[in-house]
């Protein structure tokens, strides 16, 4: 066994203790150099990261809105029998379409024309009786003169005349009557439109009393009625007293209930002039071309509203907008490549992007992929996105 002296093993213990000392000051000099710099890269490291970015830029946006509206027709008829009597003929096919005056019933006549004729008859008797009773008006006031006859007897005449005059408007009168009566034995349509189906088949008694026979319907145009919020009305109506756009500018549309979009455009032709309590909204009327009749009467549709020309405007992809507790942000590149913080104020969706009201201006930069890698103050390298905000 080698034995060595004591102050030689000390001496080697010395020197081990040095030589780890200068291998854990190399391990920790390496150790600095691999260490992350500010920007997230490591030290001596010339790399950043890559962030997709979007110009801010000015677009055309045509605003719209939709709401529950209802289609209604222009004219709405109720035909009715006027006199009371037998149905001789219906004159229409159900469904068909029909013009002003076509007609649709005809009543048995031959009761009302026996009445027409009566009346003349009537009419004439009285005519007749005109000239006896101012020839005796005539001898009376000859007779009274020479004091042949009484004043009395002068008024009587008088009084006869007068009579047989009246007796003569009568007549007229009841041949007028006779004659309107017949006339509501043929019963017409007052309006172009569809008539719906007969509620009466001929030989049946009909009469004032006897309701709706059937009904026409006018559906080219057509309404589409909806209700606006009394905010949005006199935020419209404040906008155009400031020269904006007044209700000729605004074009509707339409989607049907098979979630398609109807082909014609329509404008606004009334709004109501008081707004409901109830649900403190306001009637709107828009009225639409319906050649092919696609549009009834009673259909639930969704009205579209949107303005005539479009407005440029800022926009901002969703992607960009974040938010905390001081309100909504982008985060942006500055002329340094730098991200910076920005407040902005938007106001409304437009497909996949905001329109932004304050903060950022057109031109500038925002952040809308890499958003995980990064902090403000860092140093970016910015990729251009291939879409533009709101494409």
């Amino acid at each position: 066994m080698l034995s060595l002296p004591v102050r030689s093993i000390a001496s080697l213990r010395h020197e081990l203790a040095r030589v780890c000392a200068v291998a854990g000051l190399v391990v920790m000099l390496a150790a600095c150099d691999e260490a992350p710099s500010e920007n997230g890269n490591p030290a001596g490291t010339a790399t950043v990261p890559t962030v997709t970015v979007t110009v801010v830029a000015r677009q055309p946006v045509t605003e719209s809105f939709s709401f529950v509206g209802r289609i209604e027709a222009v004219d709405h008829v109720d035909i009715r029998a006027r006199v009371q009597g037998f149905l001789e003929q219906r004159m229409f096919e159900e469904g068909e379409d029909v013009g002003v005056g076509d007609l649709l019933f005809l009543i048995e006549p031959e009761p009302f024309e026996a009445a027409v004729a009566q009346a003349e008859a009537n009419l004439e008797r009285a005519q007749a009786a005109i000239p006896l009773t101012e020839r005796a008006l005539a001898r009376a006031e000859q007779l009274f003169s020479r004091g042949n006859v009484s004043e009395a007897a002068l008024d009587d005449a008088r009084a006869a005349t007068e009579q047989a005059r009246a007796d003569v408007a009568a007549a007229e009168a009841e041949l007028e009557r006779a004659r309107i009566d017949l006339s509501y034995t043929r019963i017409a349509s007052p309006i172009a439109g569809q008539v719906s189906r007969s509620v009466y088949s001929v030989g049946n008694l009909v009469g004032p009393d006897s309701g709706v026979l059937t009904t026409v319907t006018s559906l080219d145009p057509i309404y589409a009625t909806f209700s606006v919020s009394e905010r949005d009305l006199v935020t419209f109506r404040r906008q155009r007293l400031e020269g904006g756009p007044d209700t000729t500018d605004i074009v509707l549309g339409l989607r049907l209930p098979d979630d398609s979009a109807y082909a014609q455009e329509g404008l606004i032709d009334y709004v109501d002039t008081q707004a409901d309590p109830a649900t403190g909204t306001v009637g709107v009327r828009g009225v639409f071309e319906n050649p092919d009749s696609l549009l009834l009467p009673g259909q639930f549709v969704t009205v579209l509203l949107r303005g005539r020309e479009p407005e440029q405007v800022l926009l901002v992809p969703q992607s960009a907008i974040q938010q905390d507790q001081a309100g909504r942000f982008v985060l942006g590149v500055d002329a340094e490549n730098q991200v910076e913080v920005r407040r902005v104020q938007v106001s409304r969706q437009v497909d996949t992007a905001w329109v932004v009201e304050g903060g950022l201006s057109e031109g500038d930069l925002v952040i809308t992929g890499g958003l995980q890698r990064i902090r403000p103050g860092v140093a970016v390298e910015p990729v251009f996105a291939d879409t533009p905000a709101g494409e």
